[in-house]
C-alpha cells in the first residue's frame, strides 16, 4: 500500500507515467484485499481469546 501512496504523490507532482485512472482501480483492489485479510486476522484473534474446553480422557 505504501508503494501506491508514493506513486500517487508522483502522479500529483507530474513525475509519474501512470495516470490517476490507472492507479485508482489498483488501489481499490489492494484496499479490498487488505480488508479481507484484516477480517481474517480479527476472526483468528477472537478465536484465540475464546476459552477452550478441556477434553477429559476416561
Amino acid at each position: 500500500m505504501e508503494k501506491f501512496k508514493e506513486e500517487v504523490i508522483k502522479v500529483l507532482m507530474g513525475e509519474s507515467e501512470f495516470t490517476p485512472d490507472v492507479l485508482s482501480p489498483l488501489i481499490l483492489q489492494t484496499e479490498e484485499k487488505l480488508l479481507v485479510q484484516q477480517t481474517k486476522v480479527s476472526k483468528a484473534e477472537a478465536e484465540l481469546k475464546r476459552p477452550r474446553r478441556s477434553v477429559r480422557k476416561k
